[in-house]
């Protein structure tokens, strides 16, 4: 194979995988959940703390997600309470990495991004105040359904 067919087929290649991987624009929806997430008064995030941290900042360094709320909790993980002009800036930087234009989505932006995205869908614009919308990002271990649940074997008690 010559080396101008190699770099063909490696740009090839390279186009089919980003089109794999989620890169490109948001959702067409992503413009919709900004107006709605503005109107809110409070959005609460449950979640670990390395993915607040590694989500909310990135290089970007907004001083209004800087400003959430964060409340440390059990277990490692953190409640943050957003504003709903705080939450608009999160869900831009968090459509911007899990939707980027060239390269690869970052995996913490796209899980955060798909675990907020439909709480905000249900958001009615002009209702009245009511329970503050909550995402808990704390996936279990445990079986998934269809799976055998595991047993346990006791082993046999040694005698003298």
């Amino acid at each position: 194979m010559t080396l101008a067919r190699t770099w063909s087929a490696v740009a090839l290649a390279s186009m089919m995988l980003a089109s794999i991987v989620g890169c490109g624009a948001p959702p067409e929806e992503h413009e919709s959940r900004l107006r709605k997430a503005a109107g809110l008064t409070t959005f609460r995030i449950v979640c670990v703390k390395d993915l607040w941290e590694r989500t909310s900042i990135g290089g970007y360094n907004d001083p209004e997600i800087k400003a959430a709320k964060v409340t440390p909790g059990p277990s490692r993980l953190v409640t943050v309470d957003l504003s709903g002009p705080q939450l608009v800036d999160y869900l831009r930087i968090l459509g911007s990495d899990a939707f980027p234009e060239s390269g690869p989505a970052d995996p913490l932006s796209l899980r955060m991004y798909n675990a907020i995205a439909p709480v905000v869908d249900k958001v009615k614009e002009g209702a009245p105040p009511g329970q503050v919308p909550e995402v808990r990002v704390d996936d279990p271990v445990g079986n998934s359904p269809g799976s055998p649940t595991p047993t346990t074997t006791s082993s046999p008690t040694a005698t003298k």
